[in-house]
């Protein structure tokens, strides 16, 4: 019998759901080729580990009940029976005047510290079935102006309203076809999402790990000793690891840290907050206990001990030689962004006091006139000075 009533019918009466990223990227699709029911949606939401927290249905009364059945000793659909506000007269009049909405900023930005339970994206552990726009009006049920899209300011159907258009050519289309392009139409989308996605993250964090990840320095693996220098030594590195010794630790190469042109100046670098993994290796690196003549790390031809790493790392006066080969990896970054600096020792820079009295210019290069940046860093009993001599465009910074 149900074949009977809907062969006639087959084709006109079913439809397809989605679930989708607030972004709009597309990650499930389900295709109902005869009749659509709150069933078949509630069997796509349950197939994710994670249920998604807000649910757009042209039936989400229907949805809402018929969920909560299916499991009524953990109901899908809290709070309100899925209705973004408590039913009562007030809510329902200030919906139905349109003088209320209700925001879901966890749609945007993930909820800290997120709820028992939460949705590992959102942090919320809230669930919400709302009507579609084209449906809203087709409920009787006062109570259902709390589940109406508009309420929600974070949520546009921008979607469902860019596939309308193709509804006239695929409605003429036989069942596999027209699964077929949808599928593909889909892909295009979320291949377009995802790049002008990674275009406005990779502006502003500028790095990429080995995995096509754009990254603020997250250290995907372990590592602790490499070596720094050019492009052709670190990819040497990877094949002829350094012989600096890491203890129990996994030793690798983090191409996210150890590529110079990957590396430049953004804010995002000062709000980072550190893996678990960076700060075991932090701590690791600056333990006191250990002893201070173990070879940490080789940058260029200077082997740097935890002696050196103390100096930075704590409450110390800075090694000159530590400072010495941070310097020159700022020259090297430079370098990569098109500024050329020039980076004088520090043990040489001490030579120009008292009582040495060494003449400066024999320190510096025979081009230094036409550098675009020259570092001057100078040390004095409690504090190091770094003199900032930009010739290029006749500044000149004395930083603290």
């Amino acid at each position: 019998m149900y074949d009977k009533i809907f062969e006639k019918i087959w084709g006109a009466s079913g439809g397809w759901a989605v679930i989708m990223c607030p972004c709009g990227v597309v990650y499930s699709v389900k295709f109902n080729l005869r009749a659509e029911s709150p069933r078949d949606y509630m069997d796509l939401l349950f197939s994710w580990k994670h249920m998604p927290n807000v649910a757009v249905y042209d039936f989400a009364r229907g949805l809402a009940t018929h969920g909560n059945l299916r499991q009524p000793e953990d109901l899908p659909f809290t709070p309100h029976e899925g209705r973004l506000l408590q039913p009562t007269e007030e809510n329902i009049r200030l919906a139905k005047d349109k003088k209320i909405s209700v925001s879901l900023p966890w749609l945007v930005e993930k909820k800290m510290p997120s709820d028992v339970n939460g949705h590992p994206v959102t942090g919320s552990s809230k669930h919400y079935v709302i009507y579609d726009t084209l449906h809203e009006s087709n409920t009787k049920d006062e109570k259902d102006f709390l589940r109406r899209i508009n309420l929600v300011p974070e949520l546009v159907e921008q979607f469902f309203s860019r596939m309308e258009r193709n509804n006239y050519y695929l409605n003429m289309m036989s069942p596999a076809s027209q699964v077929f392009l949808i599928r593909s139409i889909i892909h295009h989308g979320n291949v377009k999402l995802n790049e002008a996605r990674l275009e406005k993250v990779k502006k502003g964090l500028g790095l990429e790990n080995r995995y096509g990840r754009a990254t603020i320095g997250d250290v995907p693996e372990p590592f602790l000793a490499y070596s720094i220098g050019t492009t052709a030594q670190m990819e040497d590195a990877v094949t002829a690891p350094t012989s600096v010794a890491a203890d129990d630790m996994d030793i690798s190469r983090c191409e996210v840290i150890t590529q110079l042109e990957h590396i430049h100046a953004n804010r995002e670098i000062w709000n980072q907050t550190l893996t678990t993994e960076q700060i075991r290796l932090l701590d690791r690196v600056l333990d006191t206990q250990k002893s201070n003549d173990e070879n940490i790390v080789q940058i260029y031809k200077c082997t740097l001990k935890r002696s050196d790493f103390l100096t930075l790392g704590l409450s110390m006066e800075l090694d000159s030689t530590i400072a010495n080969c941070c310097l020159q990896l700022v020259t090297e970054i430079a370098k990569h962004r098109g500024i050329d600096s020039y980076t004088v020792d520090p043990y040489v820079v001490v030579t120009w006091k008292p009582p040495y009295n060494q003449d400066p210019f024999l320190s510096l290069p025979p081009d230094a006139g036409s550098k675009d940046v020259i570092l001057l860093p100078s040390w004095q009993p409690g504090h190091w000075v770094l003199c900032v001599s930009c010739s290029k465009f006749g500044a000149h910074a004395f930083i603290l």
